[in-house]
């Protein structure tokens, strides 16, 4: 999944941006968009940057911002493109958008009375914008120096669907009495804003690079439109870029949540849902990226490495042996998962971040470790499942110790329970990769045999989140196959679980949609929406 989205109107704006990203992949959106994804390595970090050439207009700019808020979920969505000089500013100069204007928003009698609209970016990046705006350092990231050092403002512009070429026109005299502290024009950036709007999470900014004046817009005696275009497209996507090297990286998941609430907050989007149009929303549970290195899943295994539990004195338990073993029958139809021997241990005492080098030295993707201690009487077992890259859906799995009498260990029932255990924890996460993947098939056919694997022990290692999330997803990809009575059984099954799965209420109430039961979809909607309201930024 991208960490950020840059959304441009025009090819010279979008060849801009893409010059920065190394390692580009195509990524096509189920309603047609195509975008590319690539890297962007700066400042110890590596941005996964999802990119869009969407045309030029507001409306549209709306459009596809949504659509690619709900296809990939980013922390950050920047438009980066050109603009016109209205005042102060001058041909290569930069200009992020502290807020937008639609200058077209008013009402129209005998003469067009204006009524003030903006989107606003974000707080964070306007104060990063403010700070890079004073160095020089984004200067380093032009291919070319100009005659003349850019400069880069912070300041409000506005947008519209006219081209607006002269300073004698009516249209300018507009904007000069109703909008006369913007220093620029262009034609996306409130559409844009405004769909953002409804994810707080997400930080979303303008960035516009001063392509030409209003006052010889067409003047091409110093230099032709191209080159100037270029120029400014170049300016934009370097400070741009130069900002992202500055922010940090925040968690995703966590974004995606609070998105899907703010959704219920809005009045509109509330009456939208009593007639099953939350179309968008719904998506931003169904599409989706995966791992950081997800475009390699389909073609390489997941490697599970399975380290030595402690306790070497006494390995007469067979506990990891066990366990391998059992992994591998459990695994052994599956060719996307391969089970590997560490052949050593992982004391409590070196912990995670040892867990974590030693899967990455052995490239595994799951590193499953543990230990056991005994008493006369007892026998606590502890078992960690590190998951090395983060799913989406997934930011970690927890597990609790397992505490039993001695006997149990004597006689291989707690090896017994730990082997399925962490069989249905491996099948759990591969099915969410696949999952991510879009590979909604082998995805069900992961969870389902995860499922006989479900123990019916008094404890258990698995905290009792995953199965009502298992049934949930499960659901959700029965759904985009179509099988809609079978998503509806298994929403049915998660809700039975976990009686205050908000987001399993929503869906289900969108898969009743689909079914014409209305009746349903409004018990479900509101259940969901009354949720939401009681849990805030914690729902599931």
């Amino acid at each position: 999944m991208p960490d950020a989205v840059i959304l441009t109107a025009l090819p010279v704006e979008y060849l801009a941006v893409r010059k920065h990203l190394i390692e580009l992949e195509e990524k096509e959106h189920p309603q047609g968009t195509i975008y590319e994804q690539g890297k962007f390595v700066a400042q110890g970090q590596t941005w996964e940057v999802g990119i869009a050439e969407v045309g030029a207009g507001n409306s549209g700019a709306a459009v596809e911002a949504e659509r690619a808020i709900a296809y990939f979920q980013p922390n950050i969505l920047f438009f980066v493109g050109i603009a016109g000089g209205i005042k102060d500013v001058a041909i290569g100069d930069v200009v992020v958008a502290t807020e937008v204007y639609n200058y077209e928003s008013g009402k129209v009698g005998q003469q067009f009375f204006t009524r003030p609209k903006a989107g606003k970016s974000a707080y964070r990046v306007l104060q990063r914008a403010k700070f890079e705006a004073k160095q020089e350092e984004w200067l380093q990231r032009l291919e070319t120096a100009s005659a003349r050092q850019p400069s880069v403002f912070v300041a409000p512009i506005v947008a519209g669907e006219k081209v607006i070429a002269s300073r004698q026109s009516d249209l300018f005299e507009s904007l000069r009495k109703s909008y006369n502290d913007a220093i620029a024009l262009e034609m996306e950036g409130f559409g844009f804003l405004d769909a953002a709007f409804a994810y707080p999470k997400i930080q979303a900014v303008v960035i516009r690079g001063i392509s030409d004046l209003i006052e010889g817009k067409n003047d091409d005696s110093v230099e032709p439109e191209d080159i100037r275009q270029a120029k400014a497209a170049q300016h934009a996507s370097a400070f741009a870029f130069e900002m992202l090297t500055k922010l940090e990286k925040t968690s995703s998941l966590q974004s995606t949540v609070s998105k899907v609430t703010q959704r219920f907050y809005s009045q509109k989007m509330r009456r939208l849902a009593l007639v099953g149009l939350f179309i968008v929303a719904f998506l931003m549970v169904l599409s989706g990226e995966g791992w950081y290195h997800q475009h390699k899943l389909l073609e390489n295994p997941v490697v599970v490495l399975v380290a030595n539990f402690e306790d070497p004195k006494d390995d007469k338990w067979g506990v990891t042996t066990n366990i391998i073993s059992q992994l591998e029958d459990a695994l052994t139809e599956y060719e996307d998962v391969e089970v590997k021997a560490l052949n050593e241990e992982i004391t409590a005492q070196e912990g995670i971040k040892v867990a974590r080098a030693k899967g990455e030295k052995h490239h595994a993707d799951i590193v499953l470790w543990g230990w056991y201690h005994k008493t006369d009487s007892d026998v606590q077992v502890t078992v960690k499942f590190e998951i090395l890259e983060n799913l989406r859906l997934l930011s970690e799995l927890k597990t609790k110790p397992l505490i039993q009498e001695i006997a149990k260990l004597d006689n291989f029932e707690i090896q017994t329970q730990l082997s399925e255990e962490t069989s249905y924890l491996t099948l759990f996460t591969i099915g969410l990769v696949r999952y991510e993947a879009k590979d909604y098939e082998n995805a069900i056919l992961r969870f389902t045999r995860a499922l006989e694997f479900v123990t019916d022990a008094e404890q258990a290692i698995v905290q009792d989140v995953t199965l009502d999330t298992l049934y949930f997803y499960r659901g959700a990809a029965y759904y985009t196959k179509g099988e809609l009575d079978l998503a509806i059984t298994n929403y049915n099954q998660a809700i039975k679980i976990n009686p205050e799965y908000a987001l399993a209420y929503y869906n289900r109430g969108y898969t009743y949609s689909k079914l014409g039961n209305k009746q349903k979809v409004i018990q479900d909607f509101k259940k969901a929406a009354k949720l939401y309201a009681k849990q805030g930024n914690t729902a599931k």
